[in-house]
């Protein structure tokens, strides 16, 4: 477990692996639901899901202002994690809006810090990535997809990819190269993606 700080925010963030074998899988349980009892009592927004016994580990995010000693949010999600595996969660905190990003295997979560509340939840097919900030965009990655939202929490817009593929910000331009063919447009969004060799 770590604790993370963006005045006047601060995230405690745990992954825990589950193990495989049935019995230390409810004791891990168990010990997981004793540690977050308190967190979960106390948390003015709780959005927790740990079904999925295929899911090898569990994502615990619980978010705190500063001048309080109750948490904002709790969030917990499993996700699979283990040999071969290389998705993680990952977050974004904009805090001049309270505006928190979150990404937990195939899932992105979108959420307003004050007051607390869930913006949204959507699906990121076959794995998120990771987020970045660029000024007032926020860029969401995944296996096949690549997103922005402005820092309200707003959609801005969201386009297929696959394998390989990269980008790259020039300015307020972004240029996606998807299995060698590229195309650029506004940051802002794009009117209608053309691509080209």
């Amino acid at each position: 477990m770590f604790r993370v700080n963006y005045e006047p925010y601060s995230l405690l963030i745990s992954t825990t692996r589950r193990s495989f074998d049935e019995r230390r899988r409810s004791d891990f349980e168990s010990l997981d639901r004793l540690g977050n009892q308190q967190l979960r009592m106390q948390a003015q927004l709780l959005d927790v899901h740990e079904d999925g016994e295929e899911h090898s580990s569990l994502f615990t995010l619980a978010v705190f202002h500063e001048q309080q000693e109750k948490p904002l949010l709790l969030l917990i999600r499993p996700y699979e994690f283990g040999p071969g595996m290389w998705l993680y969660p990952g977050a974004l905190l904009v805090p001049e809006t309270g505006l928190l990003l979150v990404g937990v295997g195939e899932q992105v979560f979108g959420y307003r810090l004050d007051p607390p509340a869930k913006l949204w939840q959507e699906a990121a097919e076959e794995g998120f990535w990771k987020w970045q900030r660029y000024q007032d965009v926020c860029l969401m990655t995944a296996e096949l997809e690549l997103a922005a939202w402005d820092v309200q929490g707003n959609r801005l817009w969201s386009i297929f990819v696959e394998p390989p593929w990269t980008y790259r910000l020039h300015d307020r331009t972004i240029e996606v190269e998807v299995m060698g063919v590229k195309t650029s447009f506004p940051l802002e969004g794009p009117p209608a993606v053309h691509w080209w060799r």
